[in-house]
């Protein structure tokens, strides 16, 4: 019998599958309790809502982009890497999580004022941290930088996702990474 953290984690995957798939709100609980082969009154024991299920989804992803973010920033400072690396593995975890967090996205998703607020924090630092790491490889005006860069990383998810392919990843990443060149 699996236990009730495995169980969560389960469920997490498959609503990450879906939301990906199908989009937050063309999702219902039925599906990802049928996905995951459990009952809807199963899946409301470990999440309450919709909602939290897709929150625990957005401070799973924001956390390993902020570690990866961190641990970037800290290569940057003690050696010279190109931006075209950082630019391809921050694509590789939005690739792998099928979704690029931006708080538009989590503000349309109509979720509870209450779970916005809760996930705000996590995104300001995720993107304080990127533009940190931008600045650090030396990308002015990092602030909007970072935005450029979040919206076009967006951008590219979600055209892979639907079978678009316009550049290879690596051939993308070098191609953002010389908008930023000095």
């Amino acid at each position: 019998m699996k236990g009730k953290t495995d169980r969560r984690q389960e469920i997490v995957q498959a609503a990450k599958s879906l939301f990906s798939k199908k989009g937050y709100s063309s999702t219902s609980m039925d599906e990802i309790a049928e996905k995951v082969g459990i009952t809807k009154a199963s899946l409301y024991y470990f999440f309450e809502s919709k909602e939290r299920i897709f929150a625990e989804i957005i401070e799973e992803v924001l956390a390993e982009i902020r570690n990866y973010m961190a641990m970037e920033l800290k290569i940057c400072k003690e050696h010279s890497r190109p931006l075209a690396e950082m630019i391809d593995r921050t694509i590789s975890i939005c690739l792998k999580n099928g979704i690029v967090i931006r708080s538009v996205d989590v503000k349309m998703a109509d979720i509870h004022p209450i779970i916005f607020e809760k996930i705000l924090p996590a995104l300001a630092e995720a993107k304080k941290n990127l533009r940190q790491t931008l600045a650090c490889h030396g990308v002015a005006q990092s602030e909007l930088a970072a935005e450029v860069l979040v919206n076009s990383v967006h951008a590219y998810v979600l055209q892979r996702k639907h079978g678009i392919k316009i550049a290879s990843q690596k051939e993308y990443s070098q191609y953002l990474a010389s908008l930023f060149a000095k």
